[in-house]
């Protein structure tokens, strides 16, 4: 038989499980601090993971600041380091390289896509001075970016097309494989083809436009290097 005394020492029991669990479960801190951030803002992750204050406490909502940081797409890591009633969250970001535009018949598609061609983020920019890449929806599937976007996503991130990319404005993907693409600082729009030779002739008739000073509304490049120019 289960005396009374036993009984009493179980609910007791019951009660100190259920308040630890509820103490883990949201916290108080003197400070939250943050490491380096370069993208997010403390006050994306405080809105995003319902930080309040209490009177001279920050009240935090641990498993829901997990869930937000485990589900942002511009967090690469993150760790929480709980000490002397002081968080500190220390986030590892993603580095957005390329702007993604994607339109469709009905809706365009806003996107931010890193070196390897992983979306990053969207329906938000981070970084204003990368290249634009405007391309179809049609082609792409679920959350990966379509072939031709990944494929010029790949040549531009190699490190021996630094220059172009650092200098890209925007490129167009044609339907006819072709490119239309505007440099910073330039007023020309190029139509050049997708392989590495045709980027290399473009090189050099921007570099022979930069020269002169002088740049034409639109500019054709063709196989044979000859470069059609429109009137000003």
């Amino acid at each position: 038989m289960i005396s009374a005394s036993h009984i009493k020492s179980v609910i007791i029991l019951i009660l100190i499980s259920v308040s630890a669990s509820a103490f883990g479960a949201v916290r108080e801190f003197d400070r939250v601090e943050f490491g380096s951030l370069k993208f997010i803002t403390r006050a994306d992750i405080a809105a995003g993971s319902g930080m309040a204050r209490n009177g001279v406490k920050i009240v935090v909502d641990i498993p829901r600041l997990d869930a937000w940081l485990s589900k942002e797409s511009m967090v690469k890591s993150y760790k929480l380091i709980d000490k002397n009633s002081v968080l500190t969250i220390l986030v590892c970001e993603y580095e957005p390289a390329f702007t993604v535009v994607l339109k469709g018949k009905n809706r365009t598609v806003l996107c931010e896509a890193d070196r390897g061609g992983k979306i990053v983020s969207a329906g938000r920019v981070y970084k204003h001075d990368s290249p634009v890449i405007i391309a179809s929806l049609d082609e792409m599937k679920g959350n990966t970016l379509p072939p031709g976007v990944l494929s010029l996503i790949g040549f531009l991130a190699d490190d021996k097309n630094k220059r172009i990319r650092s200098e890209l404005g925007q490129i167009t993907l044609r339907q006819d494989g072709q490119y239309d693409l505007i440099f910073r600082g330039r007023p020309t729009v190029f139509t050049s083809g997708s392989d590495e030779g045709s980027f290399l002739r473009l090189e050099a008739v921007t570099g022979q436009l930069d020269r002169e000073g002088k740049y034409p509304k639109t500019a054709v490049i063709h196989e044979n290097f000859v470069v059609v120019y429109s009137a000003d």
